[in-house]
């Protein structure tokens, strides 16, 4: 009897593809192909458990939560570069994206309609790049910081982050009243998350490669990474104190200078590591009705999933697509919306927002950005 539903099995993935709904697990499983692991060695197994690997396990839910997927392609309307100067966020109820030639789009939630009425009161300056901190938006223009409120921008004696380091620029990871969360990435050669104290003004190092969420529970700060070097790789860390990691005005030149990534001085062992994996990518991860939810990448498929240890169960095929990033951004807003800005390595040598994925707890928005119309 097994023997016969092993071969019944493989035979549907043959043919899956032809006969599968839309969204189910079986065009997913097709897709995956009869061959999977490093190198292609492995042979896909009967449901629930289809992968059974020297790190991880991949297994199909019980049944899909069947969440919504929308697609929608806009257009930069004023120039021929698609992509924005920096990540998109949310603010005021609406999707803020910059583009050149340094001027604001916003879409309102969730139908995308550019806001003309609202661009024209942020477009008084032309901005070179644009975060969100304490709720307010917060951009870099003519070599100055300013920050949105009372329906005008007001000028900051100073960033309440560094947006960059001798190692490069940082990336804003999270911020609560406690900490301003950065990082950077440089590859296979490692990257640095950074715990700037609001009260101390001190900051502390670890090391992430390369960290793309930070998620704040009752045990401490998670951070969640991953690097897309070799065949890929992904880890989820608990810092249950940044305080005790080591300072950044600590580290001497000579010593910066010794290493690739300014994180590896850590040696406090007091980063705790929940899982660590090869052969896979997880892209993201946020709340959803008390579980986290993961966007993962595997066998060139994107997909969500929940992780328990070493399972990693597949709850919905998402957009069913090889949907891929290198250093994507995910944060989710105090009413629980997500919004992952999902970036590409492009082609002028350039890491650039390519789309933006959106989560109301109900459906997955992807906005795809392209030139203008002609």
């Amino acid at each position: 009897m097994i023997a016969r539903y092993s071969i019944l099995f493989l035979f549907c993935l043959l043919i899956g593809s032809a006969n599968a709904q839309q969204n189910g697990f079986d065009s997913l499983i097709a897709a995956f192909g009869p061959r999977v692991g490093p190198m292609y060695k492995d042979t896909l197994k009967p449901p629930p458990t289809i992968y059974r690997g020297e790190d991880f396990d991949i297994l199909l839910s019980d049944s899909i939560y069947g969440f919504k997927t929308r697609i929608h392609k806009i257009y930069n309307p004023e120039s021929e570069d698609e992509y924005p100067l920096s990540s998109s966020v949310l603010f005021k109820e609406r999707m803020i994206s910059l583009f050149e030639p340094g001027q604001f789009r916003c879409y309102t939630l969730f139908d995308f309609q550019r806001d003309l009425e609202f661009e024209k009161k942020l477009n008084q300056k032309k901005f070179k790049s644009h975060w969100l901190i304490d709720e307010k938006l917060y951009a870099k223009s003519g070599g100055s910081y300013w920050y949105f409120e009372n329906e005008q921008w007001n000028k900051s004696k100073k960033l309440p982050l560094k947006d960059k380091t001798s190692f490069g620029a940082l990336r804003l990871l999270y911020s609560n009243d406690e900490f301003i969360i950065t990082g950077d990435c440089h590859g296979e050669w490692g990257g640095t998350i950074y715990f700037y104290d609001r009260e101390s003004r001190e900051t502390y190092i670890t090391a992430a490669t390369c960290a793309n969420t930070v998620t704040r529970s009752d045990k401490g700060f998670e951070v969640l990474s991953h690097l897309g070097h070799g065949g890929g790789s992904a880890d989820l860390s608990l810092i249950s104190d940044p305080r005790k990691l080591p300072k950044l005005a600590d580290q001497t030149e000579q010593r910066l200078r010794e290493i690739n990534a300014v994180g590896y001085v850590d040696s406090t062992n007091h980063v705790k590591t929940s899982f660590d994996f090869y052969w896979i990518q997880i892209f993201s991860r946020f709340k959803w009705n008390d579980r986290y939810l993961y966007i993962v990448n595997w066998m060139e498929r994107t997909f969500l999933a929940e992780i328990e240890s070493r399972e990693v169960s597949i709850v919905d095929p998402l957009f069913n697509s090889d949907l891929y990033t290198h250093d994507p951004i995910t944060t989710q807003t105090n009413n629980g919306l997500v919004i992952m800005s999902v970036d590409y390595y492009i082609w002028t040598g350039q890491n650039k927002e390519v789309s933006v994925i959106l989560f109301d707890g109900n459906t997955f928005h992807k906005v795809e950005w392209y030139d203008k119309l002609y």
